[in-house]
């Protein structure tokens, strides 16, 4: 296995972007805020299960929003290997589930720090991988992607690539695929139909011309890059056992390519436990504080000393809090179940592990503020 791990800096510029249907809070002279930490939520199996709201993430969202004891508003960000959507539509959706006003700015997806691949392929032709509908598409494009397709768009232009879907509605070819190459390859979300997307990745990537419909001869290295916004294997929903996640669907094209071309695959990864995730969302905390600090007319921004991560994937979440230094705090209510999952592995052992993340939050407000 190849696997190559950008970790330039992904430092972008943080800016508003407003949606409709959240109003945002304004500052209010009895307001305290505590900016000595700062906590960073994982969604699936922590806040939510499914569309659902955990009901303890509800009791722990007021808490981090001064409804505790102390009286102390805590900033927070969400940093989820989930994603699909933009920023704004995963912060409404967040928002309305957890009554709670979420920015936009709080957000970090696991193809947000996918943003950095605007430096070389902003105007490459992409096939973006993933999600419902042209939905991924559009999050490519609003990102600043200048020319993508989906693999339903290949579909429509020609049927035979894949004899055994129907053509989507919105589907629509972009060009003529025998003869416009494909740059790069990014999978931003879980596919919706795997069959399909393994048989256009493997064409892709058997292909010299990076083209579909060659004749493929003799394999020589990998041309097209592939970038993946999620490692997770499994994930946790309503279902009472994990559900295959965006890392099963690579280890599947790893051993098919492995199988048609005799070459190990070469990719990217993105999203949690990965080092280039924490480094983005540190900028957007940073950005985060600094925007709290103006609007609320507090002492000039100073970084965090604790970075608090809550999470129920001890291979995502605690490993990559505690490679990050972070202190890391695993619940019970999504993917962790057992000790057994993380007894041989040290970096997969978190610092505390609780019930839910109202616990999680108990047990932050203790450490930070201590006796009231």
């Amino acid at each position: 296995m190849s696997v190559r791990l950008g970790l330039r800096s992904l430092r972008t510029a943080t800016k508003d972007l407003p949606f409709r249907g959240v109003r945002y809070h304004h500052a209010s002279p009895g307001e305290s805020w505590h900016l000595g930490c700062a906590v960073a939520f994982d969604i699936d199996g922590v806040l939510t299960k499914g569309k659902r709201a955990i009901p303890s993430a509800i009791v722990a969202m007021k808490k981090m929003n001064g409804a505790n004891r102390w009286g102390k508003k805590l900033p927070y960000i969400l940093l989820t290997n989930g994603g699909g959507v933009t920023e704004a539509e995963k912060a409404h959706e967040i928002s309305a589930e957890l009554g709670v006003n979420i920015s936009p700015n709080q957000v970090v997806l696991s193809h947000s720090p996918m943003k950095s691949l605007l430096q070389k392929h902003q105007d490459h032709h992409i096939l973006v991988v993933g999600g419902a509908g042209r939905r991924c598409a559009d999050v490519a494009a609003h990102y600043g992607f200048t020319k993508v397709s989906i693999p339903e768009d290949i579909i429509a232009w020609n049927p035979s690539v894949w004899p055994f879907t129907d053509a989507k509605p919105y589907a629509e070819p972009q060009c003529d695929y025998s003869r416009e190459p494909i740059d790069a390859i990014m999978m931003l979300y879980d596919s919706r139909d795997w069959g399909r997307d393994l048989q256009i990745i493997t064409d892709i990537l058997q292909s010299p011309s990076r083209t579909l419909g060659q004749v493929h001869g003799r394999q020589g290295p990998q041309s097209t890059p592939v970038y993946f916004s999620n490692p997770d294997i499994v994930w946790s929903n309503e279902f009472p056992t994990p559900r295959f996640a965006q890392g099963c669907f690579r280890l599947a094209l790893q051993a098919l390519y492995k199988q048609l071309s005799g070459h190990d695959l070469e990719y990217q990864l993105f999203g949690k436990p990965h080092a280039a995730t924490y480094t983005y969302a540190l900028d957007v905390l940073r950005g985060w504080g600094q925007h709290l600090t103006r609007e609320h007319g507090l002492p000039a921004y100073a970084p965090p000393m604790t970075y608090y991560a809550i999470g129920d994937n001890p291979e995502s979440d605690v490993r990559g809090a505690n490679g990050q230094g972070w202190h890391s705090i695993l619940v019970r209510t999504g993917i962790y179940q057992h000790p057994h999952q993380v007894a041989h592995d040290p970096q997969l052992q978190a610092r505390h592990v609780v019930e839910d993340v109202d616990q999680a939050i108990d047990l932050i407000l203790e450490r930070e503020l201590g006796s009231p």
